[in-house]
Order: C-alpha cells, then sequence, then structure tokens
C-alpha cells in the first residue's frame, strides 16, 4: 500500500479572472513535489503556468472527478465553489481553501488568506486559519528573484518599484499598499520611480500623483 500524500489543487484561470489563483498553487505544487507527493490539478490553465505544472509532473484531473482520486488534501483556490467540506470530508481527505478576506469563503481544516490586509472574519467552523502574507505560497522563481535583488550592490541609482495587485484590486488594500511604498522609500530617503499594475487608473491618479500607472 502506497504512503505517498495526494494532494489536488482546484482552480481556474482566464482572460476575466487573471492567473492569480493558478499561480498559487503552482507554488504548493512546488513545495509538495519537493516533498515527493503526488500532486493533481483540476480546473482550466493554458501558457506559461500550464508548461510550470507539466514539469513539475503534476495530473491533469477532470473537475467531476476531483473527490475520485483518493486525495489526502483537496486545496481549492476558487472563489465560485461553496461550502464543499463535507464532500471532501466523504471521499477521504482533508480541505484546505485559500480565500481573500470575503472571496472564496468557505468553512475548511485550513484556511489560508495571504493577503496584505488582513480581514474580521467569523467563527464558521474551520480547524486552523492561516492569515498574512507571511503564508503566500511564492513560486521558486520568486524566491530566486528576491535574493537576486537582495544581493545586488548599492549603486545610487533611482530604485524601481513594481507593484501588482492582481486584475482587480480592492481599492482600499490598493491604497494601503501604496501608501506603505511612498512612506517607506521616503523614511529611507532614496530616489525610486514607483510604477502600479492596475485597472484602477483613476484612482491612483487622484490619490497617488507621482505613482506611473501602467
Amino acid at each position: 500500500m502506497s504512503t505517498t500524500t495526494r494532494l489536488v489543487l482546484r482552480a481556474d484561470s482566464g482572460a476575466a479572472i487573471g492567473v492569480g489563483h493558478v499561480a498559487r498553487c503552482v507554488g504548493f505544487a512546488e513545495q509538495a513535489r519537493a516533498r515527493g507527493w503526488w500532486v493533481g490539478f483540476a480546473g482550466t490553465v493554458a501558457g506559461h503556468f500550464a508548461d510550470a505544472l507539466d514539469s513539475l509532473g503534476v495530473q491533469r484531473i477532470a473537475v467531476d472527478r476531483l473527490l475520485d482520486c483518493a486525495a489526502d488534501v483537496v486545496l481549492i483556490d476558487n472563489y465560485s465553489v461553496g461550502d464543499v467540506r463535507a464532500d471532501v470530508h466523504a471521499s477521504g481527505a482533508l480541505l484546505v481553501s485559500v480565500e481573500d478576506g470575503r472571496f472564496g469563503r468557505r468553512p475548511a481544516d485550513v484556511v489560508v488568506d495571504c493577503g496584505l490586509v488582513r480581514h474580521a472574519r467569523p467563527d464558521d467552523g474551520s480547524t486552523l486559519v492561516l492569515a498574512g502574507c507571511e503564508y503566500a505560497p511564492l513560486r521558486a522563481r520568486v524566491r530566486v528573484a528576491r535574493d537576486v535583488r537582495r544581493a545586488r550592490p548599492v549603486d545610487g541609482e533611482p530604485l524601481d518599484v513594481l507593484v501588482v495587485l492582481g486584475g482587480t484590486p480592492a481599492v482600499d488594500v490598493l491604497d494601503a499598499v501604496l501608501t506603505a511604498v511612498l512612506t517607506a522609500v521616503r523614511q529611507a530617503g532614496v530616489r525610486a520611480r514607483v510604477r502600479a499594475f492596475s485597472t484602477a487608473e483613476t484612482v491612483v491618479a487622484q490619490r497617488f500623483p507621482h505613482v506611473t500607472v501602467q
């Protein structure tokens, strides 16, 4: 009898919702595969992140067969899926739910909310709630880029700061992050060019006239 831990990931990507859900799942898949786990993925994915999953040896699963894989853990990063904890338990697995405030919120054995802003959360019977950016499932290439940046010598040139919060970030979150970035730059006494990828161009232009919106 195999003792390999089996993890099934459920997420989607697309023009309307972006690729953030799948990107997080790639981070989870990297860690799971590094530990020798079997990993399956159910959902829509294409392009770079499809290649990333394939390179990790992640198996593709039909969404309607999600609970037929003898999984030990089912991880859901999808805002349209409701309360499925009982169904997941009935299949013999534990449920991990990735949420962003009220979006994607559902009872689970483990809840991960890795946003920069912590939200009040009602007690819905979830066993363990991991809240805060320290629980963000960073992909390996992101961690490598961070280490390269840390090792780069300071040469006096203006810092290039890029803020990316997804396609449709909440205005309060965007405001909090840009305020924190600009405050840190000012307190450090360094020169910096701050850019933000955001659809909220009007809001950014009004509140932060020195930030370039792309």
